[in-house]
């Protein structure tokens, strides 16, 4: 992304803050990380200029520079990463890998942790340093030409005689930028980290679904439609800072609403992006809030007290399907949800069928991947029985996890002497994670 656009936001996500904010953040306009020796006319001057440190510091890595400015590199050894990385803390869109959502997390968490503990201590002008970097990697982070490796535009979708250099073109779209709505992530350090993470994550995934379209408007040259689908990542990207730098500010001065603190209570696991999934029948996928029928996305229903209900938050899976979510059980210690067959969309299911749901945790990242979904070192937490009917409730504890995984298995079935495994529809209703 250039300069100008990470300056730019930078100086739009601090205007975005309340004015008790600027003016108990109170930093200097003097330079003190010897990168740029010079005194800035304004803060958000400065703000936005560090906004560029991870740029500024240049690409060539030196003994000195890395001894000079060891504090601000990644676990104090590592150069900092332009957005996410992958399994070695490469920044991945120079990789052919997919980001690691574990270590990206661990990425986010370091630099927040140092961002909030110089507010708490009131070293603002360390402080204003780690906002900057933790911005460019929030920033890089949303754009599509950071987010996802860079090969795959060129292997997926090669063009017989255009190589246009998808990753200038994104970074040099230009859009008109307004400021965010900050907003509170959370009341300690950890939660803020988490909250980032799985904002970031969101946007990661749009970046994704949306991949197809970005190409296809470089290829067309369709400025219009490749300035509306960058104004949403810069719109998400901006919110993202603002609200970190908000909620940081917030917990360090001890200031926040009450109002924005109940708000923090729970997070809905559809608010998550699975790290690992396991397909079956003919669903690729857990789907968001739908039903896949016939290849349709249809709305989630459940059976209730013997009256079918629509489901608002939930998740859609069949049989040999298993999805694995990151999460911090030291924030939330508690998993609700409901589970049941849909009572709309019957195919794959008779009075006979059963599904055995199952929820496991394990304290490290869980990355094998096994048909029988078996997996190894695991915690089980909660095992049931779906049948035809109401949904069954589900409220457990969730203790020492990292890694949080849903599952369904159907018992066999027998069919003209054979065995015979049915895929029927079924339905997490509300899955959330509270706190108490």
């Amino acid at each position: 992304m250039p300069g100008i656009m990470h300056k730019s936001m930078g100086i739009v996500s601090y205007n975005s803050l309340p004015k008790w904010q600027k003016k108990w953040w109170n930093f200097s306009l003097n330079d003190t990380t010897g990168i740029y020796n010079k005194k800035f006319n304004t803060k958000e001057e400065k703000i936005s200029e560090y906004c560029l440190i991870v740029d500024n510091l240049g690409w060539e890595w030196s003994r000195e520079n890395i001894k000079k400015y060891k504090n601000f590199l990644l676990f104090g050894e590592k150069i900092i990463p332009h957005g996410p990385v992958d399994k070695d803390f490469n920044q991945v869109w120079v990789t052919k890998q997919e980001h690691d959502q574990y270590n990206f997390f661990l990425l986010l968490k370091y630099y927040i942790e140092k961002f909030i503990k110089a507010l708490k201590s009131k070293d603002f002008d360390l402080s204003v340093v780690f906002a900057g970097i933790i911005a460019h990697i929030i920033q890089d982070g949303c754009y599509p030409s950071h987010a996802l490796s860079n090969s795959r535009f060129y292997e997926y979708f090669p063009h017989p005689s255009k190589i246009p250099h998808f990753h200038s073109i994104i970074d040099e779209t230009k859009v008109i930028l307004s400021e965010g709505k900050a907003r509170l992530l959370g009341t300690t350090t950890e939660e803020i980290a988490f909250r980032t993470y799985i904002l970031i994550e969101n946007n990661i995934a749009w970046c994704k679904n949306n991949i197809l379209k970005i190409v296809d408007a470089i290829y067309k040259r369709n400025g219009k439609l490749l300035r509306k689908l960058i104004q949403t990542v810069c719109e998400n990207a901006v919110e993202i800072v603002s609200s970190l730098w908000y909620s940081a500010i917030c917990v360090s001065a001890g200031r926040y609403k009450r109002k924005e603190e109940e708000n923090l209570k729970s997070i809905y696991l559809t608010d998550f992006i699975p790290y690992y999934c396991h397909p079956g029948g003919k669903y690729p996928f857990i789907v968001k809030n739908h039903s896949i029928v016939n290849g349709k996305l249809k709305p989630l229903y459940i059976k209730e007290k013997g009256k079918i209900k629509k489901v608002r938050d939930g998740l859609g899976m069949t049989s040999f399907v298993s999805a694995k979510y990151l999460i911090d059980s030291s924030i939330f210690k508690r998993f609700r949800c409901k589970v049941g067959f849909s009572p709309v969309y019957k195919e794959g299911q008779n009075e006979n069928t059963k599904v055995k749901f199952i929820i496991e945790t394990s304290d490290a990242i869980k990355n094998q991947a096994r048909p029988d979904l078996r997996y190894e070192n695991t915690k089980k937490v909660y095992e049931g029985i779906v049948k035809p009917g109401n949904a069954i409730e589900i409220d457990i504890k969730v203790e020492d996890a990292v890694t949080f995984i849903v599952s369904a298995i159907s018992e066999p079935e027998q069919e003209n002497g054979n065995k015979k495994y049915p895929f029927p529809h079924i339905v997490i209703g509300e899955p959330v994670f509270l706190k108490n």
